[in-house]
C-alpha cells in the first residue's frame, strides 16, 4: 500500500472521529442548554435526604422536567457538583434548561411557601377532605366535589370506574408538597398522578392478565388494607385469598372494617345489631363487594389481592394481644379461635 493510500485512510477515519466528537459535543451541548419545552407551567420538585445525582436525574425524567437523565447526570458531574446539590422543594418549569436546573439546586433556591401534606394509608375521602382542609391553604380545598368523569380523560385508569362516582380510594397515600395557593383541582391532579406512578402500568397489566378489574381490585384491596397490617405482608395474600374464596362461593365477606365505614364508627367489636345495619357497604349481609372503595390502598395491599395466596381457609381474625392473625377452615374452628382469643 502506498504512502498517499495509508494518508488517505487515515485522514477519512480522522474526519470521522473529528465529526463524532463534534456530534457528540453538539448533542450534549443541546442536551444541557435547550428546555424540553418552549413553555410550560411551574411545578414543585423535592430533593430528599440522601437522594443521589441519578435518583435526581430519573426523577426529574420521570416528572417531564426533562428530556433525558443522562444529560443531568452528566451536566453535574461535569461540573463536580455531585455532593452539593441540596435537598429541599423547588418551583421548576420544563421551559428551564438542565443548567438552570442545576444550579438552582447547587444554590438552595428552595421554594418556601409551600403546604405539606400526609395522605395516611387506609382513609376513605371524607377523612382526606379534612385533612387537606385543615393544612393551611390560600383556600380550603374542597376534595369531595369532583366525581371520576372530572378526570378521566387525563388518566386512563379511571376510565373502568363508575363515572358518576367520587374518587374515593383513588388518592394514594403519601407525603406530598403542594403550593399554598393550589387550587382543589391540582391538588386531586397531582394526587391521582401519584397514584398513576405507584399502581403502574405494569401492576395494571398484571390486573388485566388474570381477567380482573382495577376498580374491584381496588374495592377489595381497600378493605385488605384495612383488615391486616402492612407489616404482616403473607397475612394480607391469605386474607385477600379468603375474600376470593368466599367471593367465589357467594359467600358474604362479613368484614368489620366495611361496618365501620357505614357507622363512621370505630369499635373494637361490632354489635349483632351493628352488622344488620341496611346499607349496601354491610358485607355482613350483603355478598359480593361493596360498590366502592372504602379507603384508598397502598400499592401492597393491592399487590397482595392480585397475587392473593390460595387456600382452604375461609375465616380469619388478629389477636388483639400479639396481632396474629388466625385462619380457619370452618366456621365451628372460627367461633372456637373466637372464643379463645377475643
Amino acid at each position: 500500500m502506498s504512502n498517499l493510500s495509508i494518508k488517505r485512510i487515515v485522514f477519512g477515519v480522522s474526519f470521522f472521529v473529528l465529526a463524532g466528537l463534534v456530534l457528540t459535543a453538539f448533542l450534549f451541548w443541546r442536551g444541557f442548554f435547550i428546555p424540553l419545552s418552549a413553555n410550560g407551567e411551574e411545578v414543585l420538585f423535592e430533593i430528599k435526604e440522601g437522594w443521589g445525582v441519578k435518583t435526581i436525574a430519573i426523577e426529574l425524567e420521570d416528572e417531564k422536567l426533562i428530556k433525558n437523565a443522562l444529560y443531568f447526570d452528566y451536566y453535574v458531574w461535569g461540573k463536580k457538583w455531585g455532593g452539593e446539590l441540596q435537598a429541599g422543594v423547588y418551583r421548576l418549569s420544563p421551559a428551564m434548561n438542565i443548567a438552570q436546573i442545576a444550579e438552582k439546586f447547587r444554590a438552595g433556591e428552595v421554594f418556601e411557601d409551600i403546604v405539606t401534606v400526609t395522605i395516611p394509608p387506609g382513609q376513605r375521602i371524607s377523612k382526606v377532605n379534612k385533612i387537606f382542609q385543615e393544612a393551611g391553604f390560600a383556600q380550603k380545598p374542597d376534595l369531595l366535589k369532583f366525581k371520576v368523569k372530572d378526570f378521566s380523560k387525563e388518566f386512563s385508569f379511571l376510565k373502568g370506574a363508575p363515572q358518576e362516582g367520587s374518587l374515593e380510594g383513588f388518592l394514594y397515600p403519601e407525603t406530598l408538597n403542594f403550593r399554598k395557593e393550589a387550587s382543589s383541582e391540582e391538588i386531586v391532579e397531582k394526587i391521582l398522578g401519584v397514584f398513576e406512578k405507584n399502581i403502574d402500568a405494569e401492576l395494571r397489566r398484571q390486573v388485566e392478565e388474570k381477567g380482573m378489574n382495577l376498580y374491584k381490585i381496588l374495592t377489595l384491596a381497600s378493605i385488605v388494607e384495612q383488615e391486616v397490617p402492612a407489616s404482616k405482608a403473607e397475612d394480607r395474600k391469605m386474607v385477600a385469598g379468603i375474600f376470593w374464596n368466599r367471593l367465589e362461593i357467594g359467600q358474604p365477606l362479613e368484614s368489620c372494617v366495611t361496618i365501620e365505614y357505614l357507622l363512621g364508627v370505630h369499635k373494637n367489636r361490632y354489635s349483632f345489631e351493628d352488622t344488620r345495619t341496611v346499607s349496601p357497604y354491610n358485607t355482613y349481609v350483603n355478598a359480593g363487594l361493596p360498590p366502592t372503595p372504602i379507603a384508598s390502598p397502598r400499592k401492597d395491599a393491592v399487590e397482595a389481592t392480585v397475587d392473593f395466596q390460595e387456600s382452604d381457609f375461609l375465616f380469619f381474625l388478629s389477636r388483639p394481644d400479639t396481632g396474629e392473625t388466625v385462619f380457619s377452615k370452618t366456621f365451628k374452628e372460627h367461633e372456637m379461635n373466637v372464643e379463645k382469643h377475643l
